[in-house]
């Protein structure tokens, strides 16, 4: 019988057990991606000098101190579809009158998908729960 290591067709060995692998640096102490917080409601999308009313819901991450908003909005964005709208910079107005400045990443007629980063994302929206506004 030939022993597996000696065996040319035998797979190589696993050069470094687990434990003594280099650990990935780039996730050490930054701590764990976490939703925060939810919401859903009627508010408004101000975008180069236009108000649209837009249904929204938007997620809230935190890994550590950074907070991370993701979301979605409904409504009739046709008027911005003309190549007008300056950049990808806008702001949402909530339900509850807070606004917060995002990032359009993908604008569609009837839709666009969204995000926001940094400290203003908590600063304006502060501690946000799981909730979604009366209809």
């Amino acid at each position: 019988m030939t022993d597996a290591s000696t065996d040319p067709g035998a797979p190589p060995p696993d050069v470094a057990p687990a434990a003594s692998r280099p650990q990935n640096r780039t996730w050490r102490g930054r701590g764990q991606l976490k939703l925060v917080g939810a919401r859903n409601g009627a508010g408004t999308l101000v975008w180069s000098g236009r108000a649209i009313p837009a249904a929204y819901e938007l997620d809230v991450f935190a890994q550590g101190e950074t907070h991370t908003v993701q979301g979605k909005l409904e409504g009739d964005f046709s008027d911005l579809m003309d190549g007008d709208a300056e950049g990808g910079r806008a702001r949402l107005r909530l339900d509850d009158g807070r606004e917060i400045e995002i990032d359009v990443v993908d604008l569609e007629p009837w839709g666009a998908d969204f995000e926001a980063k940094g400290a203003n994302v908590h600063r304006t929206l502060g501690p946000l729960r799981f909730e979604s506004s009366p209809a």
